[in-house]
């Protein structure tokens, strides 16, 4: 099975502390790592900063990925980015509705902090296929209607900024 990449957006300012309390309510023990910041002085510094949940009873684990930006490596208030990408890595052998559980446990989670899943906003196609050769239709077909409405909302944004 192919690794999944969901996509989350924080309402609120976000806390490195507040997501590794959410992925660790998800998976087990949390494994934070910070990039150094790359960039210049001229512009802003950016680090990425990656949260790794071991593997769960299922076999999946959860990899949090954020990126942080600040006005210089020393900055005591560096601000993290709106979106980030949670990537789901399955084990050999580990079912689809364990990866769905997965994914539906970390929304919840996420959610409770402020965070919105988005990534029906990014068409994840290779989900649906794999909801199809799994045998689960229906949440291939939730995920080809909300698909399906994301390009109808593209489709209207183009058209509309046509016109202008």
């Amino acid at each position: 099975m192919a690794d999944w990449v969901l996509s989350f957006q924080q309402s609120q300012a976000g806390t490195i502390d507040g997501y590794e309390r959410a992925l660790a309510t998800v998976g087990g023990a949390v494994t934070t790592t910070f990039e150094a910041y790359r960039g210049n002085p001229r512009d802003f510094y950016l680090r990425t900063i990656s949260l790794v949940a071991a593997p769960g009873p299922g076999g999946v684990r959860i990899e949090l990925h954020l990126m942080q930006e600040a006005r210089g490596p020393d900055d005591p208030e560096p601000v993290l980015h709106q979106t980030f990408t949670v990537a789901l890595r399955a084990a050999a052998g580990a079912s689809f509705a364990t990866k769905l559980a997965a994914w539906h446990a970390l929304r919840d989670a996420l959610a409770a902090i402020g965070c919105a899943d988005r990534t029906i906003d990014t068409k994840p196609t290779a989900i649906v296929a794999e909801a199809r050769a799994a045998g689960d239709l229906e949440t291939a077909a939730w995920l080809r209607e909300g698909i399906a409405a994301v390009r109808k909302r593209e489709a209207n944004e183009r058209r509309r900024d046509k016109r202008r």
